[in-house]
This record gives C-alpha cells, structure tokens and sequence, in this order.
C-alpha cells in the first residue's frame, strides 16, 4: 500500500475518530474535531508511530474497533515514522479535512440506506 496524505487521512486518522466513545462525542459535540486536531498533532510529537498510537489514546477515549485495526496496523508498520509523523505535525488541519469528509461521506451514506429501507 502506497501511504501518502490521503491515505493517512482515511485510514489513520477517519478510524481513530470512530473509535472515540460516542458518549465523548455527544458530550463535546461543537468542538470534538477541534480537540481531535489538537490531539492529533500534541501525540505526533515523537519519533515513532507507535508511540503516536499509544499517546492519541491516551489522550481521547478511543477504543480500537476490529474492523479498523489492519488499515492502522498497516500504516504503523510501513516504516514510514518520519514522513507520516512531519505529516501529522505539519498537515494537522488538511488530514483531520480529509478524515471529517470520510465521515461525511459514511453519514451520508447511512441516511440514504436508511430511506431506501424505509421505502420498502
């Protein structure tokens, strides 16, 4: 897989998003993205991915879900730490974008079946 913004967007950052507690999220609902950001980008001062994984978790209650520990086991693994680790410094605001449209996108995507279920 090749990693690159996009894909750190997608298959990092839209991830840990979802495994925020949704109680977290409901509680801080105006502001939870902005928190997200800051989070993201405090945890990646490091020189590892690893220890961004276990510092963002320890930051926000995320509790991995199964469906989406390969993509980010993936990325952790790449050998890429440096490149994605600048990335989440320096990029903060245009990969959480990427990660909240992602989330859109699923929003979306849920109302429309729920409609088309509801038709029939």
């Amino acid at each position: 897989m090749e990693i690159n913004q996009q894909v750190i967007g997608e298959s990092l950052l839209f991830p840990l998003f979802r495994c925020i507690d949704d109680s977290y999220k409901e509680r801080y609902k105006k502001d939870v993205w902005e928190q997200f950001e800051n989070n993201i980008r405090a945890a990646s001062y490091t020189a590892k991915l690893s220890t961004f994984y276990e510092n963002i978790t320890r930051q926000m209650p995320i509790v991995m879900q199964r469906q989406y520990g390969d993509e980010i086991l993936k990325i952790i693994q790449s050998g890429m730490d440096k490149e994605v680790l600048n990335w989440l410094r320096d990029e903060t605001t245009y990969l959480v974008l990427i990660a909240r449209m992602r989330n859109e996108d699923r929003k979306k995507d849920l109302k429309e079946r729920d409609l088309f279920n509801i038709e029939d």
